[in-house]
């Protein structure tokens, strides 16, 4: 989650914050401006994405002012949304759309990745990486379930990084654009991400128990999207 504050134009409030977890808004507060109404709009808005605020506010206006606190509101989340950081291998360039079918809310791989961080499991991890899992480093042992659900929504390829163990991290790579949402696993540690080494899911999927985990984490990733 990140915290946003944006200093508002042409309203009586001079200030607003919030905080971004994925595209969800949270904790709302101005500084300034008609004091019950503002709080009563926070409590309302609470939990609502940056899709959701703009759609319904973007453009309102107050008394003869061509803005209000509303559409303050509205441009200050989409500004943060856009200027949102990720840690992610590939992020800044991740911006291919979908192609498998519509997905409420996800229009690139950085949408996916807001996302699968509610998905993510000690379930969903590898059994043999189990206990190097945690809350903090939630992408330890999911890169092949990952990158194959990735694969259903924005096509590509995936890929493995040969491991020391003998086998593969998987990351994607759709029309030339290469990222890789588990990476965060590695640390600091520099991957060398190459196309010698094609996984196929028939290959991965061969084992039931990683085909079992793949299932479940499709299942937790359309859950998550309908409760968007």
């Amino acid at each position: 989650m990140e915290h946003f504050t944006y200093r508002t134009q042409g309203t009586c409030s001079s200030r607003v914050s919030f905080d971004l977890d994925g595209n969800k808004v949270h904790g709302i507060h101005f500084d300034g401006g008609c004091d019950g109404n503002l709080k009563a709009l926070s409590k309302v808005l609470e939990g609502w994405t940056v899709e959701d605020i703009e759609s319904r506010l973007k453009g309102n206006t107050c008394g003869f002012k061509s803005t209000s606190c509303a559409d303050q509101l509205a441009k200050a989340v989409r500004k943060a949304y856009g200027e949102k950081t990720y840690k992610f291998y590939g992020w800044k360039t991740a911006d291919v759309p979908p192609v498998g079918g519509s997905y409420k809310g996800i229009r690139n791989p950085r949408d996916m990745y807001d996302v699968l961080l509610k998905c993510w499991s000690m379930e969903t991890c590898a059994p043999r990486l189990r206990d190097k899992w945690s809350t903090e480093n939630y992408t330890e042992g999911q890169c092949s379930i990952s990158s194959f659900l990735i694969q259903d929504i924005f096509g590509g390829r995936v890929y493995g990084v040969p491991l020391p163990d003998g086998g593969f991290h998987c990351f994607n790579e759709v029309n030339g654009c290469v990222f890789d949402l588990t990476s965060e696993q590695f640390g600091d540690e520099k991957l060398v991400y190459d196309f010698e080494h094609e996984q196929l899911r028939e290959e991965h999927f061969a084992s039931e128990e990683k085909k079992a985990r793949y299932e479940l984490l499709k299942k937790k990733f359309e859950e998550a999207l309908t409760e968007a």
